[in-house]
């Protein structure tokens, strides 16, 4: 997967207004429930973030699940 489709990947998965559940911590049970705000955008070292309501900033897709 090229970096362009990967983006592209995850901006079908994760659309802006997709509901979704936010891990703060990954790999832990509690979630927050949130809001896609944002179309992703890879970070200067290569992952991907993307905008979600009640965070400022970014954060990084592993940390989300579809709802």
């Amino acid at each position: 997967m090229t970096l362009d489709s990967e983006l592209e990947a995850v901006a079908q998965r994760f659309p802006i207004g997709e509901r979704v559940r936010f891990f703060p911590i990954a790999g832990e049970v509690d979630s927050v429930p949130a809001l896609v705000r944002s179309a992703p955008w890879r970070l200067g070292h290569g992952t991907i973030g993307i905008k979600i309501t009640g965070r400022a900033g970014g954060v990084h897709v592993s940390h989300l699940e579809v709802i």
